[in-house]
């Protein structure tokens, strides 16, 4: 009996040496550190990094502090010397149930906090202490403890930092290939601008070369349709045709509103989606009337205009300018292009109190005819 005994003291002496000696290689792992003095409670947002702030480098450490009365926060200072991404462990020691633990990566120029961890799970390794991980880069970050309670005593908290390496996300080495790409880039470059180039070149006039004179022409353009009028309401002026023939062409390439608005509301006017006509008489005894007819987004063929008398009277005409083909009271126009103006000097053989007038032609194949409910007439007749 005392022979087991003698057996067994030798076994209990060994099992005692093995766990010092593997506690003591466990503690060996890590460096221990110590609070120096008193830990600020917040960053260094404004001030940037002082004495006052205790730096702790990252490595495998053990770190000892405490919250003394009234003491609520510590924050101490991360360094990471890497210029890649590091992998941090951190952990609290379970029984520092009344301490929070968290890591606040900065950004290293304005020291705002771009994102913060705190320990998640029981570690695995040690079911004594909460873990938690953080990627950092290269500069300063924090580390902030936060008492949860027990404001009226001091105790001890205890956390450690761990390298785990540089971060890497898995997903393979990235070659920068852009460079092959350039030769495309410049082809479609050329390629999606040329037709803008191209259209700019076709309205060079209108978005060029007008704008610089656009208010001259328009006090231009005033001045000749005032004139215009006052040649067309003489049924007596001698005009060479040539000067007649000028004239209508000036008023077909000025605005269709500008005329309209320097001849005044005109005595006849037919709307549709397809063809606008106006009918002017400057002066209740003239022979003379003005016809403008305006073309859309459609053309017209075989187009001809008949003008005539309400109430029964022949209206012969004995001019046209411009030189259109014309038999008695009917004038034979032809084809007109889409979104055109055309302006017509008629003089009537003699005066007629109330004139009407007709229009006809085939616009995609299909015959059309205007007839405008209201006509030229003198009241006071």
């Amino acid at each position: 009996m005392s022979m087991k005994k003698i057996s067994v003291i030798p076994l209990m002496i060994v099992g005692l040496l093995i766990s010092n000696i593997t506690h003591a290689e466990i503690i060996s792992m890590y460096d221990e550190k110590f609070e120096q003095g008193e830990a600020p409670e917040k960053s260094w947002k404004q001030t940037g990094i002082t004495p006052e702030w205790q730096i702790i480098s990252i490595g495998n450490i053990t770190f000892t502090g405490n919250f003394s009365e009234n003491d609520s926060v510590d924050v101490f200072a991360l360094e990471i010397v890497s210029d890649k991404l590091t992998r941090v462990g951190f952990s609290i020691r379970e029984s520092n149930s009344s301490a929070r633990i968290s890591v606040q990566r900065l950004n290293q120029s304005t020291w705002s906090i771009e994102e913060f961890s705190t320990v998640e799970n029981v570690c695995e390794n040690d079911t004594n202490w909460s873990c938690g991980e953080i990627e950092l880069g290269n500069g300063f970050h924090a580390i902030r403890l936060e008492r949860l309670g027990d404001f009226e005593n001091i105790f001890d908290y205890n956390f450690k930092i761990q390298n785990l390496g540089e971060f890497e996300d898995g997903s393979g080495v990235f070659v920068n290939l852009a460079w092959k790409f350039t030769p495309f880039y410049i082809f479609a470059g050329i390629f999606l601008i040329l037709p803008f180039v191209v259209v700019l070149w076709w309205n060079k006039e209108d978005l060029f070369g007008l704008v610089g004179k656009k208010s001259k022409l328009m006090e231009y353009e005033k001045k000749s349709l005032i004139s215009l009028r006052k040649r067309f309401t003489d049924d007596d002026g001698n005009f060479e045709r040539d000067e007649i023939r000028s004239f209508l062409k000036i008023l077909g390439e000025r605005s269709w509103k500008a005329t309209r608005k320097e001849f005044g509301e005109p005595e006849i006017r037919h709307h549709t989606k397809d063809l606008e006509i106006c009918a002017w008489r400057f002066g209740s005894s003239t022979k003379t009337i003005i016809l403008g007819l305006k073309t859309m987004l459609l053309g017209s063929e075989m187009s001809a205009v008949r003008i005539f008398s309400p109430l029964g009277e022949s209206a012969s005409i004995e001019r046209v300018d411009p030189e259109y083909i014309f038999n008695e009271d009917e004038i034979f126009i032809g084809n007109i292009e889409s979104e055109t103006t055309i302006f017509l000097r008629v003089r009537l053989r003699s005066y007629h109190s109330n004139l009407n007038v007709h229009f006809s032609g085939l616009v995609e194949g299909n015959t059309v005819a205007a007839f405008p409910t209201n006509s030229i007439s003198n009241e006071d007749e």
